[in-house]
């Protein structure tokens, strides 16, 4: 998941000749981190999350082979709204999660 969130993310977008958005998804691209958990069976994500991403990802790869820029810039701000949405609701479920017991070297922050 690493390699495929680095190559669409990153290597493809890098390409994008708005200078700022490379910049932007560069720094930010450790946001993308947790991707690599969502698969753990403790978390419980639904891999159908997982795929619909991924789909969202061949969706605009496909526009952008067919020469087709509109089109994917459509199918981005679809994915976009869709991943707003999965990431709450992944935010939920793991809120919702046992959570285990610290180590004798850790504390909880109680806020």
């Amino acid at each position: 998941m690493d390699t495929a969130e680095t190559d669409l993310h990153i290597d493809l977008l890098s390409h994008c000749p708005n200078r700022e958005i490379v910049q932007a998804l560069a720094r930010t691209h450790v946001l993308f981190v947790p991707t690599r958990y969502l698969a753990d069976p403790y978390l419980s994500i639904p891999g159908e999350l997982i795929d619909n991403a991924f789909a969202e990802h061949l969706r605009i790869i496909d526009a952008l082979l067919a020469n087709k820029p509109a089109h994917a810039a459509k199918e981005l701000q679809n994915h976009l709204d869709e991943a707003d949405t999965r990431w709450m609701l992944r935010f939920y479920l793991v809120s919702r999660l046992e959570q285990p017991e610290l180590p004798s070297y850790l504390s909880a922050i109680v806020s």
